[in-house]
């Protein structure tokens, strides 16, 4: 404790008491029986019970000048017994080690933490009522992990950013377990032990908002690169070969090298998502449609409109399927990755987060899977249609396993 502009002559009896022994006699009980005494004497039994060792430095006026311009005085104007206290009190301030707020977490105690304990103590004695260290320790260990909680994510955030120029959302994903482990255990490092629980969940569910956004950030990246090699390859294409296109037989070359263009953009495209690659394609090709057919037609020599709309149904429907079992490989593999990152989170029992966040990924996948799976069977001819029933029910029944 530090009293300053102190005046009084700390004597009794005759006795000349240092600072430490009148801060002792201030917290003598009173002997009087009236109400207001009983309140202080309540307020002196909690500083003695949350303070169990105490020391006292007394400070006199610093100078005899106008206090006003305090500031701006040198050591040579304040007064001797001033300079001769503060230095005292800034050596034994100096000597002593961190002071802890739980001896369990040994968690030392930074300016803001013993702020927020001195406002709730300083609150109790200025309302006259008992100092109650549960609630101190609570609101101190609010406004540390609070603080503690904006910091990891905001650092999370800033180590993230670094995956927006990703090919992949699987490099993403990788990189979000390491830097959602960091994120994690800085928060244990720097948090006090009051609900710790509840603010690592609470930054598990930011950080992993934050890469769903980053995940839509990418996938919107490869569609725009993917569509524009797209309309580039097609139209180097059809710049080469429209001559022959609209030929006899020139539909089966539109056929061919289309099919040769397809592999060639996935070749390019290899170190994108999958399933990001195959709709970018799904989406140029959709929208060629109509000239697609116009080569159909100047080809065959087809003139019936009917017979129009059935050959762009049926190309259609074969190019939607071509697709969603692209899209199916996509996620299969995913699913093989993750089972092999859940083996290796299950044999280390300390980190149940990362093991939690891979079974919440498959279970997405799983469903996603499932989704696929009934568009495809709608989609497939009745020849092929057990096969693919049989292919399916095998493989999602080894995955439940």
């Amino acid at each position: 404790m530090c009293i300053r502009d102190f005046q009084l002559k700390p004597v009794k009896e005759g006795k000349v008491l240092t600072p430490d022994e009148y801060l002792e006699d201030c917290l003598k009980r009173s002997t009087k029986q009236t109400k207001p005494q009983a309140r202080f004497n309540e307020i002196k039994e909690s500083i003695k019970r949350y303070f169990p060792k105490r020391k006292c430095f007394t400070l006199s006026f610093p100078t005899k000048e106008d206090l006003h311009n305090i500031e701006s005085l040198g050591e040579g104007s304040l007064r001797a017994q001033f300079v001769k206290e503060v230095k005292a009190m800034r050596e034994f301030i100096y000597e002593k080690k961190p002071k802890f707020i739980c001896n369990v977490s040994k968690k030392a105690l930074h300016g803001t933490d013993l702020v927020a304990l001195l406002t709730m103590y300083v609150d109790a004695v200025r309302k006259e009522t008992p100092i109650q260290y549960k609630a101190a320790y609570t609101y101190a260990s609010t406004q540390r992990n609070e603080h503690v909680l904006k910091k990891a994510i905001q650092e999370f955030k800033k180590e993230m950013d670094k995956g927006r120029s990703l090919k992949s959302k699987k490099k993403l994903m990788e990189m979000f377990m390491v830097c959602h482990s960091e994120a994690q255990a800085r928060i244990l490092d720097r948090s006090f032990v009051y609900e710790i629980k509840h603010y690592q969940e609470k930054a598990t569910e930011e950080m992993k908002a934050y890469v769903d956004e980053l995940n839509v950030v990418i996938g919107e990246a490869c569609q725009k690169v993917g569509a524009e090699k797209l309309s580039m390859m097609y139209g180097d294409m059809m710049k080469r070969n429209r001559s022959i296109y609209i030929l006899k037989h020139g539909y089966e070359e539109y056929e061919k090298d289309m099919k040769a263009l397809e592999n060639e953009f996935y070749s390019l495209m290899s170190e994108y998502d999958g399933d990001e690659t195959c709709m970018c394609f799904y989406k140029f090709k959709s929208s060629k449609q109509d000239e697609h057919m116009k080569l159909y037609r100047a080809a065959t020599e087809e003139k019936d409109k009917a017979e129009y709309h059935i050959v762009g149904a049926v190309t259609k429907t074969e190019m939607n399927l071509q697709k969603l079992r692209q899209t199916r490989d996509a996620q299969k593999a995913d699913i093989a990755r993750y089972m092999q990152k859940l083996e290796t989170a299950g044999e280390n029992t300390e980190n149940a987060i990362e093991y939690e966040t891979i079974i919440q990924a498959i279970e997405g996948k799983y469903k996603t899977l499932e989704a696929i799976n009934e568009k495809i069977l709608t989609q497939t001819d009745g020849e092929d249609i057990e096969s693919e029933m049989l292919e399916t029910e095998d493989y999602m029944l080894n995955l439940q396993i």
